[in-house]
């Protein structure tokens, strides 16, 4: 039985830049509904961008452009945001991802409130990477 927020992209037909990201803002929006318990731990939020073959990510643009969207569309609800630039995966590893992005905001609540106005956010992304990325929805445990 296979997960409601995993798809196996092999059977996808291709697919435009724009209806990627329409996929992806139903994908973050099926993982919030599916987190939603109602608890009052932080919430977090990473956005992952794996590396490749014919991946590219433009990491200046996302540095200067991109992440002032985000600062400007949910640093009023950020209690932190981060942003990594991946430069390995082990001793002598490749990295197996671009950036991570990480959000911490109060609750899961928020996080659903402060996503349902990120649309700006979400139709940036094919300007500085042509995959999808891997989202991670959780609750802070310490």
């Amino acid at each position: 039985m296979s997960h409601p927020l995993y798809r196996t992209p092999v059977s996808r037909p291709r697919r435009t830049i724009s209806a990627r990201v329409l996929d992806h803002a139903d994908h973050v929006r099926q993982a919030l509904a599916i987190a939603k318990k109602g608890t009052e731990l932080s919430a977090t939020l990473h956005v992952m961008y794996p590396t490749g073959e014919g991946l590219t990510f433009d990491h200046d643009y996302y540095a200067g452009h991109h992440m002032k969207l985000v600062r400007d569309g949910l640093g009023d609800v950020a209690e932190s945001m981060s942003a990594s630039r991946g430069i390995a995966g082990g001793p002598d590893i490749p990295p197996g991802y671009f950036a991570v992005f990480t959000l911490t905001v109060a609750s899961l609540d928020v996080l659903q409130g402060a996503l349902a106005n990120s649309q700006a956010i979400l139709d940036d992304i094919p300007n500085y990477y042509n995959g999808r990325p891997t989202i991670l929805i959780g609750e802070t445990i310490q």
